[in-house]
């Protein structure tokens, strides 16, 4: 990681290194709103949190790898998964197996390993035989370390309750003090990990099917992308808005770079209204729409005719008038500016767009 050097009018990458070299499957993760960074080094196994608002980029803390599954950085916390175990609880009233039940089943179950072939971990055979022979249940937990981002200390510990027989996550994501679980066949669920509750959950499709997820942190919301749906959320697994003629150019995550948020408005590439199909013609054009996240109205769009049909009669119209010339020009460059946009950014400062597209042609459009 190199620090980046402002040279009127460029940016450069010139300097010396002032973190550490990274490989696969090495990462590096930033949060741009806290200015840190996350850094795993796999040769040192080892979680590094950088505090990139300083000159020196300094290492705040360090947390060695063993053990661990997953890491998520927010702008307050670090929470650290480590690997699922299984527990054995006391036997209940209302859990009984027969006695003829018990040899066949735990014959099937002596041959278990405590991993399957992917790596996940699953249920040993001997609790599960423990179980059945005593009546008490086994059941799967997932120990969770909330620690501060800024200085590492441990704030809080607990273990978070699993489907049994299910050892992975669809969905593990941290928003705040927020966690997003999602496992197959069950309710999404999010859960403040300082306060260890379950602050809401969910069973719409959409939360089943997400591919990509956006924190709105000013807003204390959320945004889910699936397939080509994006829909605002709050905390309580409760849905705050679905948008307006909003349909996302791409299925899935290709669309995150098509997606540009500034307060509250989200500024997408997405396609036409009136494209029926789910496959995209040879140079299919597409708009700019920006809407209001809090709603999911459509404020504006930028958009040029879709058809030969359509640019037909617009070219006839336009060059009836004594200007039509060169706004034929503006429309047809309109429409080659969003043919195949691959990326979309927003400028606060002068409320204009960017946009580039597979030619490597970067396009500015300021208010009229």
């Amino acid at each position: 990681i190199r620090r980046s050097f402002h040279t009127a009018p460029l940016y450069c990458t010139a300097g010396i290194p002032i973190c550490e070299t990274v490989a696969h499957p090495g990462f590096v993760e930033f949060d741009d709103t806290a200015y840190r960074a996350l850094v795993f080094n796999s040769t040192s196994m080892q979680y590094k949190i950088y505090d990139l608002s300083k000159p020196d980029y300094t290492l705040l803390y360090t947390v060695v790898a063993t053990g661990i599954t997953e890491v998520k950085l927010s702008s307050s916390h670090l929470v650290i998964i480590r690997q699922p175990y299984s527990r054995i609880q006391p036997p209940s009233c209302s859990s009984s197996w027969t006695q003829q039940e018990v040899p066949s089943i735990a014959q099937q179950l002596s041959h278990q390993t405590n991993a399957d072939s992917d790596g996940s971990v699953g249920l040993e055979g001997d609790a599960r035989v423990a179980e059945y022979r005593t009546g008490s249940k086994v059941q799967q937990v997932l120990p969770v370390e909330v620690i501060s981002a800024v200085n590492g200390q441990v704030v809080a510990k607990h273990d978070l309750a699993m489907q049994p027989g299910q050892a992975y996550f669809e969905v593990l994501e941290l928003f705040g003090s927020h966690l997003l679980l999602k496992q197959p066949v069950q309710t999404f669920r999010i859960i403040d990990v300082v306060a260890v509750k379950v602050t809401g959950s969910s069973s719409h499709e959409s939360l089943s099917q997400v591919s990509s997820f956006v924190y709105l942190q000013p807003q204390h919301l959320f945004m889910t992308v699936s397939y080509h749906t994006l829909i605002t959320w709050n905390f309580k697994a409760e849905q705050v808005a679905s948008f307006e003629d909003h349909t996302l150019w791409y299925p899935g995550n290709l669309d995150d770079p098509l997606m540009c948020l500034t307060g509250d408005w989200v500024v997408s590439y997405c396609r036409p209204k009136n494209m029926q199909t789910s496959l995209l013609a040879a140079n299919a054009v597409g708009a700019i729409h920006i809407s209001n996240v809090w709603t999911g109205q459509l404020v504006a769009k930028i958009e040029a005719k879709q058809t030969a049909e359509e640019d037909a009669d617009m070219q006839e119209l336009l060059l009836d008038t004594d200007s039509g010339t060169g706004l034929l020009a503006i429309e047809q460059a309109m429409r080659k500016a969003l043919t195949d946009v691959t990326c979309v950014s927003f400028d606060d400062l002068t409320l204009t767009i960017y946009t580039g597209n597979q030619t490597g042609m970067v396009h500015h459009w300021a208010p009229g």
